[in-house]
Protein backbone atom coordinates (compact mmCIF):
# COMPACT_ATOMS: atom_id res chain seq x y z
CA UNK A 1 0.00 0.00 0.00
CA UNK A 2 3.08 2.36 0.62
CA UNK A 3 3.63 2.28 -3.31
CA UNK A 4 0.84 4.29 -4.40
CA UNK A 5 2.56 7.29 -2.11
CA UNK A 6 5.79 5.99 -2.14
CA UNK A 7 6.76 5.87 -5.38
CA UNK A 8 5.63 9.11 -6.37
CA UNK A 9 7.63 10.95 -3.67
CA UNK A 10 11.03 9.03 -4.69
CA UNK A 11 10.35 10.06 -8.42
CA UNK A 12 9.67 14.19 -7.12
CA UNK A 13 12.93 13.84 -5.23
CA UNK A 14 14.86 12.28 -8.30
CA UNK A 15 13.69 15.49 -10.54
CA UNK A 16 14.65 17.80 -8.12
CA UNK A 17 18.04 16.60 -8.00
CA UNK A 18 19.80 19.36 -10.12
CA UNK A 19 17.64 22.27 -7.63
CA UNK A 20 17.12 20.37 -3.53
CA UNK A 21 19.56 17.27 -3.79
CA UNK A 22 17.57 15.05 -0.76
CA UNK A 23 19.62 11.66 -0.08
CA UNK A 24 18.38 9.47 3.05
CA UNK A 25 19.59 6.50 4.37
CA UNK A 26 19.64 4.63 7.21
CA UNK A 27 21.90 4.48 10.20
CA UNK A 28 23.25 1.20 11.54
CA UNK A 29 21.80 1.50 15.28
CA UNK A 30 21.12 -2.28 16.27
CA UNK A 31 24.72 -2.26 17.94
CA UNK A 32 26.58 0.68 19.67
CA UNK A 33 29.84 -0.25 17.79
CA UNK A 34 28.24 0.85 14.79
CA UNK A 35 26.18 3.46 15.57
CA UNK A 36 28.15 5.61 17.62
CA UNK A 37 31.30 6.08 15.33
CA UNK A 38 29.15 5.85 12.00
CA UNK A 39 26.61 8.85 13.25
CA UNK A 40 29.67 10.89 14.32
CA UNK A 41 31.59 9.96 10.94
CA UNK A 42 28.12 11.40 9.53
CA UNK A 43 28.04 14.71 11.66
CA UNK A 44 31.61 15.40 10.11
CA UNK A 45 31.19 14.57 6.43
CA UNK A 46 27.60 16.65 6.90
CA UNK A 47 29.40 19.37 7.86
CA UNK A 48 31.59 19.14 5.05
CA UNK A 49 29.22 18.69 2.47
CA UNK A 50 27.63 21.35 -0.34
CA UNK A 51 24.94 23.75 0.30
CA UNK A 52 21.84 22.27 -1.84
CA UNK A 53 22.04 18.67 -0.54
CA UNK A 54 19.51 17.43 2.28
CA UNK A 55 20.29 14.40 4.29
CA UNK A 56 17.63 12.49 6.03
CA UNK A 57 18.02 9.78 8.28
CA UNK A 58 16.24 6.58 9.90
CA UNK A 59 16.96 4.46 12.68
CA UNK A 60 16.85 0.63 12.95
CA UNK A 61 16.58 -0.55 16.42
CA UNK A 62 18.00 1.18 19.04
CA UNK A 63 20.81 0.44 20.86
CA UNK A 64 21.22 3.33 22.90
CA UNK A 65 18.19 5.62 23.18
CA UNK A 66 20.24 8.48 24.91
CA UNK A 67 23.07 8.90 21.97
CA UNK A 68 19.76 8.40 19.60
CA UNK A 69 18.39 11.83 21.36
CA UNK A 70 22.00 13.59 20.96
CA UNK A 71 22.61 12.90 17.61
CA UNK A 72 19.10 13.91 16.76
CA UNK A 73 20.49 17.75 17.75
CA UNK A 74 23.21 17.43 14.55
CA UNK A 75 21.23 15.08 11.93
CA UNK A 76 17.98 15.21 10.19
CA UNK A 77 16.63 12.00 12.02
CA UNK A 78 12.76 11.40 11.15
CA UNK A 79 10.47 8.13 11.33
CA UNK A 80 8.36 6.25 9.27
CA UNK A 81 7.96 8.30 6.46
CA UNK A 82 11.60 9.11 5.57
CA UNK A 83 12.51 5.15 5.87
CA UNK A 84 9.41 3.77 3.68
CA UNK A 85 10.83 6.64 0.98
CA UNK A 86 14.81 5.19 1.83
CA UNK A 87 13.11 1.55 1.18
CA UNK A 88 11.55 2.77 -2.04
CA UNK A 89 14.48 4.31 -3.19
CA UNK A 90 16.50 1.25 -2.82
CA UNK A 91 14.14 -0.67 -4.73
CA UNK A 92 13.78 1.45 -7.84
CA UNK A 93 17.11 1.19 -9.66
CA UNK A 94 18.86 4.44 -10.05
CA UNK A 95 18.52 6.01 -6.54
CA UNK A 96 22.22 5.68 -5.59
CA UNK A 97 22.85 9.27 -6.02
CA UNK A 98 19.79 9.87 -3.08
CA UNK A 99 21.15 7.99 -0.48
CA UNK A 100 24.97 7.79 1.55
CA UNK A 101 26.52 5.32 2.82
CA UNK A 102 26.55 4.92 6.73
CA UNK A 103 30.37 4.45 7.51
CA UNK A 104 32.97 5.58 4.60
CA UNK A 105 35.60 3.87 7.21
CA UNK A 106 34.19 0.53 8.10
CA UNK A 107 32.92 2.30 11.18
CA UNK A 108 36.54 2.87 12.53
CA UNK A 109 37.57 6.80 11.80
CA UNK A 110 40.61 5.41 10.14
CA UNK A 111 40.39 9.00 8.43
CA UNK A 112 41.22 10.59 12.04
CA UNK A 113 37.68 12.69 11.29
CA UNK A 114 36.90 12.73 15.12
CA UNK A 115 40.34 14.22 15.82
CA UNK A 116 40.82 16.49 12.60
CA UNK A 117 37.25 17.95 13.18
CA UNK A 118 35.14 17.97 16.53
CA UNK A 119 31.90 15.43 16.40
CA UNK A 120 31.14 16.05 19.88
CA UNK A 121 27.88 16.25 20.94
CA UNK A 122 27.21 18.58 24.37
CA UNK A 123 25.46 16.56 27.38
CA UNK A 124 23.23 19.27 28.95
CA UNK A 125 23.05 20.91 32.23
CA UNK A 126 20.74 18.64 33.80
CA UNK A 127 22.68 15.84 32.11
CA UNK A 128 25.93 16.62 33.87
CA UNK A 129 24.53 16.86 36.91
CA UNK A 130 22.64 13.58 36.84
CA UNK A 131 25.45 11.54 35.83
CA UNK A 132 27.96 13.35 38.68
CA UNK A 133 25.24 12.80 41.55
CA UNK A 134 25.33 8.81 40.66
CA UNK A 135 28.62 8.56 40.85
CA UNK A 136 29.19 11.23 44.55
CA UNK A 137 26.74 8.28 46.18
CA UNK A 138 29.72 6.17 45.99
CA UNK A 139 32.27 8.62 47.35
CA UNK A 140 33.50 10.21 44.07
CA UNK A 141 34.27 14.06 44.51
CA UNK A 142 34.19 15.89 41.35
CA UNK A 143 37.94 16.35 39.62
CA UNK A 144 38.32 12.87 40.70
CA UNK A 145 40.20 10.95 37.90
CA UNK A 146 38.20 7.21 36.92
CA UNK A 147 38.73 5.24 34.44
CA UNK A 148 35.91 3.07 32.90
CA UNK A 149 37.29 -0.88 32.52
CA UNK A 150 35.18 -3.32 29.74
CA UNK A 151 36.63 -6.00 29.22
CA UNK A 152 34.18 -8.13 27.56
CA UNK A 153 32.62 -11.48 27.48
CA UNK A 154 29.83 -13.08 25.96
CA UNK A 155 26.92 -12.55 28.19
CA UNK A 156 25.66 -9.60 26.64
CA UNK A 157 25.52 -10.55 23.41
CA UNK A 158 23.73 -13.77 23.74
CA UNK A 159 20.90 -11.83 26.10
CA UNK A 160 19.83 -9.91 23.25
CA UNK A 161 17.33 -9.96 20.74
CA UNK A 162 20.38 -10.33 17.73
CA UNK A 163 21.19 -13.91 19.14
CA UNK A 164 22.24 -15.59 16.48
CA UNK A 165 20.65 -19.49 16.23
CA UNK A 166 22.69 -22.02 17.91
CA UNK A 167 26.03 -20.80 17.54
CA UNK A 168 24.98 -17.49 18.89
CA UNK A 169 27.83 -14.87 18.76
CA UNK A 170 30.43 -17.78 19.08
CA UNK A 171 32.51 -16.56 16.11
CA UNK A 172 33.25 -13.74 18.42
CA UNK A 173 34.40 -15.33 21.58
CA UNK A 174 38.53 -14.58 20.30
CA UNK A 175 37.75 -11.25 22.01
CA UNK A 176 36.38 -12.63 25.22
CA UNK A 177 38.88 -12.03 28.72
CA UNK A 178 38.57 -13.18 32.10
CA UNK A 179 37.94 -10.28 34.43
CA UNK A 180 40.20 -11.45 37.21
CA UNK A 181 43.00 -11.63 35.17
CA UNK A 182 42.67 -7.69 35.59
CA UNK A 183 42.33 -7.44 39.20
CA UNK A 184 46.18 -6.44 39.63
CA UNK A 185 45.78 -3.56 37.13
CA UNK A 186 42.25 -2.32 39.24
CA UNK A 187 44.60 -2.27 42.43
CA UNK A 188 47.11 -0.21 40.52
CA UNK A 189 45.22 2.13 39.76
CA UNK A 190 43.03 2.96 42.81
CA UNK A 191 46.82 2.99 44.03
CA UNK A 192 46.97 6.06 41.99
CA UNK A 193 43.72 7.80 43.91
CA UNK A 194 41.94 6.60 40.10
CA UNK A 195 38.54 5.14 40.40
CA UNK A 196 37.56 1.99 38.65
CA UNK A 197 34.18 1.72 36.86
CA UNK A 198 33.56 -1.51 35.47
CA UNK A 199 31.61 -1.06 32.55
CA UNK A 200 29.04 -3.08 30.56
CA UNK A 201 25.07 -4.38 30.40
CA UNK A 202 25.36 -7.35 31.18
CA UNK A 203 28.40 -9.42 32.56
CA UNK A 204 28.89 -13.15 33.36
CA UNK A 205 31.34 -12.33 36.38
CA UNK A 206 31.26 -9.59 39.03
CA UNK A 207 34.40 -8.00 40.54
CA UNK A 208 35.08 -8.70 44.13
CA UNK A 209 33.16 -6.87 46.38
CA UNK A 210 34.63 -4.06 48.83
CA UNK A 211 37.38 -2.86 46.56
CA UNK A 212 38.26 0.75 47.41
CA UNK A 213 37.16 3.33 44.51
CA UNK A 214 35.49 0.78 42.78
CA UNK A 215 32.07 0.80 41.00
CA UNK A 216 31.31 -2.43 39.83
CA UNK A 217 28.78 -0.81 37.32
CA UNK A 218 27.50 -3.65 35.19
CA UNK A 219 26.11 -5.28 38.12
CA UNK A 220 24.66 -1.90 39.50
CA UNK A 221 20.53 -2.17 38.96
CA UNK A 222 20.25 1.96 38.47
CA UNK A 223 22.21 1.60 34.81
CA UNK A 224 21.04 3.77 32.05
CA UNK A 225 21.74 4.64 28.80
CA UNK A 226 22.85 8.05 29.57
CA UNK A 227 25.59 6.74 31.85
CA UNK A 228 26.58 4.73 29.58
CA UNK A 229 27.52 7.05 27.44
CA UNK A 230 28.53 10.21 29.55
CA UNK A 231 30.70 8.16 31.66
CA UNK A 232 32.83 6.80 28.57
CA UNK A 233 33.01 10.48 27.11
CA UNK A 234 33.91 11.90 30.78
CA UNK A 235 36.35 9.49 31.82
CA UNK A 236 39.99 10.29 32.62
CA UNK A 237 40.73 7.02 30.33
CA UNK A 238 39.37 3.98 29.21
CA UNK A 239 40.70 0.46 29.21
CA UNK A 240 39.66 -2.13 26.96
CA UNK A 241 39.19 -5.11 25.09
CA UNK A 242 38.20 -3.33 21.57
CA UNK A 243 34.68 -4.55 21.96
CA UNK A 244 31.60 -2.16 21.42
CA UNK A 245 31.23 0.55 23.93
CA UNK A 246 34.68 1.93 23.71
CA UNK A 247 34.10 3.69 20.43
CA UNK A 248 32.40 6.47 22.78
CA UNK A 249 35.79 7.58 23.63
CA UNK A 250 36.57 7.73 20.16
CA UNK A 251 34.43 10.46 19.82
CA UNK A 252 35.22 12.64 23.23
CA UNK A 253 38.83 12.00 22.60
CA UNK A 254 39.62 10.02 25.25
CA UNK A 255 42.31 7.96 26.08
CA UNK A 256 42.85 4.43 25.48
CA UNK A 257 44.63 1.23 26.52
CA UNK A 258 43.32 -1.66 24.81
CA UNK A 259 44.44 -5.36 26.30
CA UNK A 260 43.99 -8.44 24.79
CA UNK A 261 42.94 -6.81 21.72
CA UNK A 262 42.68 -8.67 18.13
CA UNK A 263 43.41 -8.54 15.66
CA UNK A 264 46.54 -6.63 15.35
CA UNK A 265 45.24 -5.51 11.70
CA UNK A 266 42.31 -3.62 13.02
CA UNK A 267 44.49 -1.84 16.06
CA UNK A 268 42.73 1.37 16.85
CA UNK A 269 45.89 3.63 15.05
CA UNK A 270 43.73 6.51 14.70
CA UNK A 271 43.31 6.99 18.39
CA UNK A 272 45.10 8.57 21.24
CA UNK A 273 45.32 4.95 22.55
CA UNK A 274 48.24 1.62 23.20
CA UNK A 275 47.01 -1.43 21.49
CA UNK A 276 48.59 -5.21 23.32
CA UNK A 277 47.11 -7.81 21.52
CA UNK A 278 46.89 -11.37 22.82
CA UNK A 279 49.73 -13.61 22.41
CA UNK A 280 49.62 -16.00 19.70
CA UNK A 281 51.03 -19.52 19.10
CA UNK A 282 50.98 -21.85 16.30
CA UNK A 283 49.51 -25.28 17.51
CA UNK A 284 51.76 -27.58 16.30
CA UNK A 285 55.03 -25.93 17.08
CA UNK A 286 54.09 -23.86 20.22
CA UNK A 287 55.91 -21.08 18.61
CA UNK A 288 54.83 -17.58 18.98
CA UNK A 289 53.81 -15.62 15.86
CA UNK A 290 55.63 -13.12 14.59
CA UNK A 291 54.85 -9.47 14.10
CA UNK A 292 54.34 -10.55 10.22
CA UNK A 293 52.53 -13.26 10.99
CA UNK A 294 49.87 -11.67 13.05
CA UNK A 295 48.95 -9.41 10.00
CA UNK A 296 48.97 -12.46 7.47
CA UNK A 297 46.11 -13.52 10.22
CA UNK A 298 44.08 -10.75 11.32
CA UNK A 299 41.13 -13.37 11.71
CA UNK A 300 37.63 -11.36 12.32
CA UNK A 301 36.24 -15.50 13.27
CA UNK A 302 37.28 -17.62 15.99
CA UNK A 303 37.10 -20.48 13.64
CA UNK A 304 39.63 -18.67 11.16
CA UNK A 305 42.14 -18.87 14.21
CA UNK A 306 41.63 -22.35 14.73
CA UNK A 307 41.47 -23.66 11.07
CA UNK A 308 44.58 -22.07 10.53
CA UNK A 309 46.47 -23.97 13.41
CA UNK A 310 46.54 -21.00 15.60
CA UNK A 311 46.21 -20.99 19.52
CA UNK A 312 45.10 -17.87 20.98
CA UNK A 313 46.79 -17.10 24.75
CA UNK A 314 45.18 -14.48 26.66
CA UNK A 315 47.41 -11.76 28.12
CA UNK A 316 48.72 -12.78 31.76
CA UNK A 317 47.87 -10.88 34.77
CA UNK A 318 51.01 -9.11 35.06
CA UNK A 319 51.69 -8.36 31.38
CA UNK A 320 48.09 -6.29 31.68
CA UNK A 321 49.29 -4.78 34.76
CA UNK A 322 52.86 -3.66 32.96
CA UNK A 323 50.19 -2.38 30.23
CA UNK A 324 48.31 -0.37 32.73
CA UNK A 325 51.32 0.88 34.14
CA UNK A 326 52.73 2.05 30.90
CA UNK A 327 49.02 3.90 30.03
CA UNK A 328 49.35 5.54 33.42
CA UNK A 329 52.51 7.22 32.94
CA UNK A 330 51.30 8.04 29.62
CA UNK A 331 48.00 10.00 30.86
CA UNK A 332 49.66 11.26 33.77
CA UNK A 333 51.93 13.04 31.68
CA UNK A 334 55.17 10.83 33.05
CA UNK A 335 56.32 9.40 30.35
CA UNK A 336 60.12 9.75 29.19
CA UNK A 337 61.78 9.31 25.89
CA UNK A 338 63.33 6.11 26.11
CA UNK A 339 66.21 5.19 22.87
CA UNK A 340 64.77 1.40 23.31
CA UNK A 341 61.13 2.26 22.89
CA UNK A 342 61.17 4.25 20.08
CA UNK A 343 63.49 1.81 17.94
CA UNK A 344 61.11 -0.95 18.68
CA UNK A 345 58.27 1.40 17.66
CA UNK A 346 60.49 2.24 14.40
CA UNK A 347 60.85 -1.70 14.01
CA UNK A 348 56.96 -1.92 14.31
CA UNK A 349 56.26 0.73 12.41
CA UNK A 350 58.12 -0.72 9.75
CA UNK A 351 56.55 -4.06 9.37
CA UNK A 352 52.81 -2.74 9.93
CA UNK A 353 53.44 -0.34 6.78
CA UNK A 354 54.63 -2.84 4.56
CA UNK A 355 51.11 -5.46 5.03
CA UNK A 356 49.01 -4.77 2.02
CA UNK A 357 46.48 -3.75 3.87
CA UNK A 358 47.80 -1.11 5.92
CA UNK A 359 46.23 1.85 3.56
CA UNK A 360 42.83 0.54 3.94
CA UNK A 361 42.46 0.37 7.52
CA UNK A 362 45.58 3.00 8.54
CA UNK A 363 44.78 6.21 6.32
CA UNK A 364 45.31 8.93 9.17
CA UNK A 365 47.84 8.03 12.19
CA UNK A 366 47.02 9.37 15.50
CA UNK A 367 50.43 10.34 16.67
CA UNK A 368 49.74 9.22 20.49
CA UNK A 369 49.09 5.80 19.29
CA UNK A 370 51.65 3.14 19.85
CA UNK A 371 51.62 -1.16 20.37
CA UNK A 372 52.94 -1.23 24.04
CA UNK A 373 56.34 -1.16 24.80
CA UNK A 374 55.96 -3.65 27.38
CA UNK A 375 55.01 -5.99 25.35
CA UNK A 376 57.16 -5.22 22.70
CA UNK A 377 60.09 -5.71 24.85
CA UNK A 378 59.12 -9.00 26.54
CA UNK A 379 58.81 -10.79 23.23
CA UNK A 380 61.32 -8.51 21.64
CA UNK A 381 63.11 -11.77 19.75
CA UNK A 382 59.88 -13.66 19.04
CA UNK A 383 58.37 -10.69 17.08
CA UNK A 384 60.70 -9.51 15.12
Amino acid sequence: MNAFWAIPAVLIIRILRPIYHIRISKIFSERIGHFVPDSAELIVRMSLEKNNIRDFFYLGSVSNFQWAKMIKQTLKVRGTLVRIIGEWNRYIPGGTSHRIEGSLTLSRDSQGLFQRFDARIPFTPSEDKKCKQWLKKFGWKEGDPFICLLVRDSAYLNSTSLYRGDSGFDYHNFRDSNIETYLSAVKFFTSQNVWILRMGRVMMMPLPKNMEKVIDYAFEDDQSDLLDIWLFANCTGCVSTASGPDVIPWVYRVPQLNVNALPLTHAYSFTDSIWVPKNLFWRHTQMPLSISEYLDHGYLETNQYEESGIEIRDLSEIEILEAAKEFWKRISNQSEINQDNEYLQGKFWEIYRSWNGYSKLHQWIHPNFLIANSWLKSRERELF
